[in-house]
């Protein structure tokens, strides 16, 4: 994959996340559910920023590949912390968040992934 192709991955991905937190904040405000989609809402807050930290990272790594310098590591320690963080807000504020949807907020960067290359995989192999 070309580098201008991973750029075309990486804003469509974030797009993607960004449109889904709009969603998820009007939902929040309309629905009585509030507690659920304040806990999606924060889960899928940090699944974005660990989405975009991950982004970050391959291109620090693919850029020290290509230039053969010492290799480093792609953040997995700094992603599971803030995951960490968001769990241990969930446990600190229940009443304000619940632990199930920030859970799933927190898977939404996978899926978001799994669906872009899904979607965009069989277009690539058409043309």
């Amino acid at each position: 994959m070309s580098d201008m192709s991973y750029q075309q991955v990486m804003k469509r991905q974030k797009k993607w996340m960004l449109y889904y937190l709009v969603l998820l904040t009007l939902a929040m405000f309309i629905t009585s559910y509030q507690p659920f989609f304040n806990g999606l809402l924060l889960g899928t807050t940090v699944s974005l920023y660990n989405l975009s930290l991950l982004h970050r990272k391959i291109q620090n790594f693919s850029f020290k590949v290509d230039n053969r310098p010492k290799m480093h590591r792609l953040g997995t320690i700094s992603r599971f912390a803030t995951v960490g963080l968001a769990v241990i807000i969930g446990f600190e504020l229940e009443s304000y968040f619940h632990l199930a949807g920030i859970v799933l907020g927190l898977t939404t960067m996978f899926v978001v992934v799994i669906i872009d290359f899904a979607l965009y995989s069989k277009q690539e192999s058409d043309s």
